[in-house]
């Protein structure tokens, strides 16, 4: 199948206010514009839903290294991204701050009521042998970085009960 004609719905099957939580991990970084997807969140959820949403932060250390020798902290190859693809398929158009999350979360009238970095570890199986060591030390620089530097973010938000909860 030809990912160039993919049409993606722009709505999900579902009824107005019907969910009571939802997950959107590793999604926004792909998205030229997160409106849709903020709007989408506001339909489906019940008033107190919450949503959970993670990331990558783009003041994880090793983004930071690229930057400093001069590379893009997104995808490395430009090949793959969507600066010359031909179809739909993207790869990680923008990394955010937790502030910039925030931010958004606010913008759309979505309440925050939880946020914070977090570095996923695989078990050491999946990784190849001969990558052990290199993942020990990267795991290992990992844990003595502060928060600010891992490699995810996280943020838990909800839309307001009442109209009273729209009033700051």
């Amino acid at each position: 199948m030809n990912l160039g004609d993919t049409q993606y719905p722009k709505t999900v099957a579902l009824p107005d206010g019907s969910v009571d939580f939802a997950f959107a991990t590793e999604i926004i970084e792909h998205l030229y514009s997160v409106r849709p997807l903020f709007e989408e969140l506001d339909r489906l959820l019940k008033p107190g839903g919450a949503v959970y949403v993670t990331t990558p932060n783009v003041s994880y250390w090793v983004s930071m290294l690229r930057l400093l020798r001069g590379e893009t902290n997104l995808d490395v190859d430009l090949f793959k991204t969507s600066a010359l693809a031909q179809n739909e398929w993207r790869g990680h158009v923008r990394y955010y701050s937790l502030n910039q999350l925030n931010y958004l979360v606010q913008h759309f009238d979505f309440e925050v009521i939880g946020q914070g970095y977090f570095h996923p570890s695989l078990p050491l199986f999946i990784i190849n042998k001969k990558w052990r060591l290199l993942q020990f030390f990267k795991k290992s620089f990992d844990f003595f970085m502060p928060p600010v530097y891992q490699v995810m973010l996280e943020i838990i938000f909800r839309k307001p009960t009442t109209l009273s909860d729209y009033i700051i």
